[in-house]
């Protein structure tokens, strides 16, 4: 027996910032970031502190769950940095929400969330702990180069919270790496003023090869979901929904055969379904027409027929939509 989410929570800064704000001071544009990334916008931190969300988070999701500080049993915060080296946003969060519970951070980056449900659930499984806290708080706009677009236009802050507990839940989870410090680096702080450190100071400011990060990503992610769904007992087709990041629709769309992306209709796809469903009544596709289920003077196709066709037209939209996303191989953003 493994654990179930008993509730969550989340956070975010007031400051949304655009695209086209972006392009105002980078050599970019709302096309040129929505076509390779899918983000229209993020929200960045101006006056707020990322401690101040996080625990704003936990706590939303302490409420949803039913649970007070004091019974939770560990906490979790998955985070590159916090406002403060020590203590660590993990002890933070439960001075706030009246814990007394174990609390550490971890660094997994993307991936801190699965590590920490991990770590959760090995806690859970051997009987050290029945109730964990789990947090993921980010603060990307003090990391990247805001003259970098290929890296800045990217990233956004906000926190998130969930609540796990001992029970019937999750089925499966599968962790991995591929190490390589030179395809994604973030450099530390390597001191103010030590008279023996012979280590020069590196940029203060994220590098990623997106080409590169997007290379791994094709071909991992498809694989270790179909890794997890045989720990599970699963097939892949069995999945109805793949929670991912915005760029993750290109991964899905290489290799749909592993990872079922469910049709989800933004609100312009939906505009343009629904004024083909309008358009619908005043004809028919020609394999209808052919058929002989509909003639001028005669109702309307049978219902069954109509909703295959609609169906159809719908999946090839979101296809459509959906493959300006993916971007070749060799594309470095």
């Amino acid at each position: 027996m493994s654990f179930y989410i008993a509730g969550t929570g989340s956070a975010l800064p007031e400051k949304v910032v655009s695209n086209d704000d972006l392009a105002q001071f980078l050599d970019t544009s709302d096309e040129w970031i929505y076509t390779r990334t899918g983000i229209r916008r993020r929200h960045v931190l101006t006056h707020e502190r990322l401690d101040d969300l996080a625990i704003a988070s936990a706590k939303q999701a302490l409420a949803d769950a039913g649970v007070s500080g004091a019974e939770v049993d560990l906490i979790l915060c998955a985070t590159m940095r916090g406002d403060t080296y020590t203590p660590s946003l993990a002890c933070t969060v439960g001075e706030a929400v009246g814990s007394r519970a174990p609390a550490f951070d971890l660094n997994a980056a993307c991936v801190g969330v699965l590590y920490a449900m991990e770590i959760a659930d090995s806690f859970i499984s051997s009987g050290k702990a029945e109730t964990v806290l789990i947090v993921s708080a980010e603060a990307m706009s003090k990391l990247v180069d805001w003259a970098d677009r290929s890296t800045c236009v990217l990233f956004g802050d906000g926190t998130g919270a969930m609540v796990v507990k001992k029970g019937k839940g999750r089925l499966a989870g599968v962790l991995c790496s591929d190490p390589d410090s030179h395809v994604i680096r973030m450099p530390n702080f390597e001191g103010m003023n030590s008279p023996y450190n012979q280590i020069a100071q590196e940029k203060l400011a994220m590098y990623m090869d997106g080409g590169e990060v997007y290379k791994f990503a094709v071909n991992a992610m498809g694989r270790r979901i179909e890794e997890a769904c045989a720990r599970a007992g699963l097939a892949p087709a069995d999945i109805r929904l793949v929670p991912s990041a915005s760029g993750e629709r290109a991964h899905h769309r290489r290799q749909p055969e592993k990872v079922p992306y469910p049709q989800r209709e933004s609100p312009a796809q939906h505009r343009r379904v629904r004024q083909h469903e309008r358009d619908f009544r005043h004809g028919a596709p020609r394999r209808i027409r052919e058929e002989g289920h509909f003639q001028a003077g005669r109702q309307a196709p049978p219902r069954r027929l109509r909703r295959r066709a609609d169906q159809r037209r719908r999946h090839r939209r979101v296809e459509q939509r959906l493959n300006q996303f993916t971007i070749p191989y060799q594309y470095k953003i």
